[in-house]
């Protein structure tokens, strides 16, 4: 019998495209090996008629000493953040399931009670404008957008929380950067989030949850002993999120394929 399939959608609620899906298909019985970041996408390739005995889990991976090696390369005053000020940043595409507005009306929440918090944005998309406008018509000073920046590590790296409220994510890069490089996070409980940040750096809240987020960031910024041990969690998984781990598991994949044995067992 034929497993149940998921479906994937897009960030805009739209079906997985039907052509990977058959791409998919059509590949598989040639395919040595399907390799997905993220576990729940497994079960999107296995509805799709790809074989599970070939479906293989090798998670993202950071450079971490590289970087760690950035961080302090950008100054709170190259930024005009005043000293002292709790620093919030939020560093992805501007698009629909990235929920920027979200980090926008959480901080100015927060802001009433803990002072000047202040808001970064890195990156770019079609969404920036809209926000822009919002934030210049409510004459909110305290927000940055620095669009998209090679040094993005080094923003994160200053900041006392990194957020992501997500609707929908695999594993996202700039997650495991923020690990790498001791930064508190919250984020929604989508894709793989749960395994990555679970006991691992991060706080995970419902991500249909706007009032939690708020709560969990308020947490953080708050509470020294939270933010602290947030920090100490991050530190002790570098070592697992490092790309050269990333890379010796794809070594031990392409080992198995070229003696014939199970890939399955190749990528723990």
């Amino acid at each position: 019998m034929r497993p149940a399939a998921t479906t994937q959608r897009s960030e805009t609620g739209g079906r997985r495209a039907e052509v990977i899906a058959w791409h998919n298909r059509l590949l598989d019985r040639w395919t040595a090996a399907s390799v997905v970041v993220a576990r729940q996408q497994v079960g999107i390739l296995r509805g799709e008629g790809v074989r599970e005995r070939s479906i293989v889990h090798i998670p993202n991976g950071v450079p971490v000493e590289q970087l760690r090696a950035q961080a302090g390369s950008v100054r709170r005053e190259d930024l005009g953040l005043p000293a002292g000020a709790p620093v919030v940043v939020h560093v992805a595409r501007f698009k629909p399931q990235k929920r920027q507005e979200w980090s926008y009306d959480t901080v100015a929440a927060l802001r009433e009670g803990l002072g000047d918090v202040r808001l970064l944005f890195v990156g770019d998309g079609p969404g920036r404008p809209v926000l822009e406008r919002r934030v210049r018509e409510d004459g909110a000073e305290w927000v940055s957008f620095l669009g998209d920046r090679v040094d993005a590590p080094a923003l994160m790296a200053l900041a006392d929380l990194a957020v992501l409220p997500s609707s929908a994510e695999a594993l996202p890069m700039v997650v495991l950067e923020a690990q790498a490089l001791g930064v508190p996070q919250v984020v929604t409980d989508v894709g793989d989030l749960p395994a990555a940040l679970a006991q691992k750096g991060g706080i995970l809240v419902d991500a249909a949850d706007r009032r939690a987020f708020e709560a969990a960031c308020r947490r953080v910024l708050s509470e020294r002993g939270l933010a602290d041990g947030l920090r100490a969690q991050s530190a002790a998984v570098a070592a697992e999120l490092d790309s050269v781990r990333m890379g010796e598991r794809y070594s031990l994949l392409f080992d198995a394929v070229l003696a014939g044995r199970p890939v399955r067992d190749a990528a723990p």
